[in-house]
């Protein structure tokens, strides 16, 4: 069984009956999930993902309130309650895993996160951990009379939509960053050009979890997400390992533009635009895609205060590792230190 159902079945087997026991006049109160890290959040745990810190566990809110009038003697009472094993599976009590937590809520979504406040603006929404974002609102609830959970796990379920957009052409962007890849195709320097291969891909792939609505999770699991993403997202996955793959530079050149070209489709035709123009052989790898048909329109459409934000501005997840832009006239340090100003205003 999954971790999901593994916790799902802790719930309503022992976490249950347990609240109904000692705390009955709480049990409408309570919301109770799985949800946070871990690989069976997301339902792609596997013999692999248990080799350590594995646990069906239990996740229990209570409004901030409630929770700071009974929150420490419900979880030590719920804990001494918990049998040392549930479905054959160990229920792990330590620092970095706990078979059960009671948390407040909202107050626990707004330190998951880091921040002090709900968003308000889209600036807000850029200073956020992608993959926290994914964390909260994957995962399974289990049980929510009141619907608080389900309203506050909706709330961030994914960016608004300008921030998507803006997004998007942060990832067309940064994508850019890999022109040096075309010196490397033609010095047949396959070495430089995995490198290159490996930055770039990154972003894709970013790219195709934004025109599917959808948070990407951490390296590990991206191409794993990618495979879900439907029609869009299993085409993508072929073209990515091709390009990682590639055995030439000439098979390294065009798998840069395979992805390039089904990106720029996806993009342009949702915005209703013309797609991208025909490729320009003599002009390289990227000097030869029409960039402009693509992040022209998607600028049109950001609100002012996102416009002309750098482009190095970005979630921190997102941002993934910074391009060292010390060959392009800049700093490196420079880059990093306008990323993280922002981010802590």
């Amino acid at each position: 069984m999954k971790g999901i159902g593994l916790s799902e079945s802790l719930f309503s087997e022992v976490v249950r009956p347990l609240l109904q026991r000692l705390f009955p006049e709480l049990l409408d109160n309570i919301s109770a999930a799985i949800l946070g890290d871990g690989s069976e959040v997301l339902g792609y745990d596997d013999e692999i993902s248990r080799d350590h810190n594995f646990s069906p566990r239990v996740v229990l809110f209570f409004e901030d309130e409630t929770f700071d009038r009974v929150g420490s003697a419900v979880a030590e009472q719920l804990k001494s309650g918990l049998p040392g094993r549930h479905a054959g599976v160990e229920l792990l009590e330590h620092g970095g895993r706990s078979a059960l937590q009671v948390l407040p809520l909202p107050r626990h979504f707004l330190e998951y996160l880091g921040v002090a406040a709900m968003p308000a603006t889209p600036l807000d929404w850029l200073k956020y951990d992608e993959q926290r974002l994914l964390e909260l609102t994957a995962g399974r609830v289990f049980h929510d009379p009141s619907g608080r959970l389900a309203e506050l796990r909706q709330r961030f379920g994914f960016f608004p939509e300008q921030v998507r957009l803006y997004l998007l052409r942060l990832a067309f962007v940064r994508m850019s960053e890999c022109a040096g890849a075309e010196r490397a195709v033609r010095r047949k320097d396959l070495v430089a050009l995995r490198l290159y291969a490996g930055h770039f891909s990154y972003f894709a792939i970013k790219a195709a979890h934004l025109l599917e609505r959808r948070y990407c999770p951490y390296h590990k699991w991206m191409a794993r997400s990618l495979q879900g993403l439907g029609e869009t997202g299993r085409k993508m996955h072929e073209l990515v390992a091709a390009l990682l793959s590639a055995a030439t530079p000439e098979a390294a050149r065009t798998g840069f533009l395979d992805v390039l070209e089904l990106l720029g489709a996806r993009v342009t035709d949702e915005l209703g635009v013309s797609r991208p123009g025909p490729h320009d052989p003599e002009g390289g790898v990227f000097l030869g895609f029409d960039w402009s048909a693509v992040t022209g329109p998607l600028k049109d459409r950001l609100p002012e205060e996102l416009k002309d934000l750098s482009p190095v501005i970005s979630p921190p997840r997102f941002l993934g590792f910074v391009f060292d832009y010390t060959g392009y006239d800049a700093r490196y340090e420079d880059m990093l230190a306008a990323n993280l100003g922002f981010l802590r205003e």
